[in-house]
């Protein structure tokens, strides 16, 4: 059930990163003499990569959240010290359960936040002035 839930942001973030490889560059492409495949492993890969590994972030940190309430039916994980500590009234016990949990997602989303950074090509980054004067 959760590999399902984690599938569509990523599956979402890789279309909105096929949609940034429009025709009109194949087009452009093609007219340089890539083959199709050239295209995917030398073009489509790399515009599309850092999509996908922003979706496996926010797929993670989504799982994360989600595995906390698993404990609630009995199946573990950090989510135990929370539901355990609201049981019984153990405020230390689900500040344990939220702090790791909270930790574990922001290592998370550093770690794949810098690895995006850098496989993203460097003319696919946003500059600091890119949206200076539009409105």
């Amino acid at each position: 059930m959760l590999f399902i839930y984690s599938i569509f942001p990523i599956a979402d973030k890789i279309a909105i990163g096929l949609e940034r490889l429009t025709p009109q560059k194949v087009k452009a492409i093609k007219k340089l003499g890539l083959n199709r495949w050239q295209i995917i492993s030398l073009v489509g890969i790399p515009i599309t990569l850092p999509y996908a590994i922003d979706g496996l972030r926010a797929s993670l940190i989504r799982s994360i959240a989600l595995v906390n309430f698993a404990a609630f039916f009995g199946v573990g994980g950090l989510g135990v010290y929370i539901f355990r500590g609201i049981a019984v009234d153990d405020l230390n016990s689900i500040l344990i359960g939220t702090i790791f949990s909270v930790l574990l997602g922001l290592i998370i989303h550093f770690i794949l936040k810098a690895l995006q950074n850098l496989l993203t090509a460097r003319g696919m980054k946003k500059k600091e002035n890119d949206d200076v004067g539009e409105k």
